[in-house]
């Protein structure tokens, strides 16, 4: 994910502070050229459930900062592991260009949403609003259209950042949830917003505290 995300909000717009930092972390300190973090997470799913999903990123850059939590500057590659199975007797994996956001089952099919800006914007093909999201099937994971995104599953249920400096390989669902509900972190990384509009002209950087 890009340090510099540029959205417009629907209508009328909203203009965002420009502050210091990327979705995946704040620059206050050194910098490590290490491009992968790979963790276990615990994914709440809309019928109740808990579940273990393996997620990867791959980092243009990884920086530490003056409390010593690590950041992603620039979110390259992310890959999502896990069994589901009612879905499949298989372990199934996804990998794209671009952060999920969403994990969830409605009505027994499950579907995967992401968020892309610059030049994953680019890559995907202009997406307006601008997500992404693929839904599975027997055959595999099949790109669908926004419309086809159930309201009910709207909400960030999968890490924005990385796991907390106390617990680094394993992101449980109450520290997630705290996560993602810090106030640094901007609407459309909380919740899917069908009128978001990506726009180069607004420019912002988030705050990640």
């Amino acid at each position: 994910m890009s340090m510099n995300p540029r959205f417009r909000w629907g209508q009328p717009p909203i203009m965002l502070l420009a502050v210091c930092c990327g979705v995946t972390g704040c620059v206050a300190g050194t910098s490590q050229h290490e491009s992968f973090r790979e963790w276990k997470e615990e994914v709440k799913l809309n019928d109740g459930r808990v579940i273990l999903v393996n997620q990867k990123w791959r980092c243009a850059r990884i920086g530490k900062y003056n409390t010593g939590k690590e950041y992603c500057s620039t979110l390259r590659e992310s890959w999502l592991t896990f069994s589901l199975p009612e879905i499949s007797n298989r372990e199934i994996e996804w990998n794209e260009q671009f952060l999920p956001l969403v994990f969830n089952v409605y009505k027994g099919q499950l579907y995967i949403v992401g968020i892309v800006d610059g030049t994953q914007w680019l890559v995907y093909g202009k997406p307006q609003p601008p997500y992404i999201s693929y839904r599975w099937n027997v055959n595999g994971w099949h790109p669908i259209s926004f419309n086809e995104i159930p309201e009910t599953i709207y909400k960030t249920n999968m890490a924005t950042e990385f796991p907390p400096v106390e617990s680094p390989f394993l992101f449980k669902v109450d520290a997630k949830e705290r996560s993602n509900n810090r106030a640094s972190l901007p609407k459309p990384y909380k919740r899917i917003l069908p009128d978001l509009r990506f726009d180069a002209d607004i420019r912002f950087e988030v705050n990640h505290e």
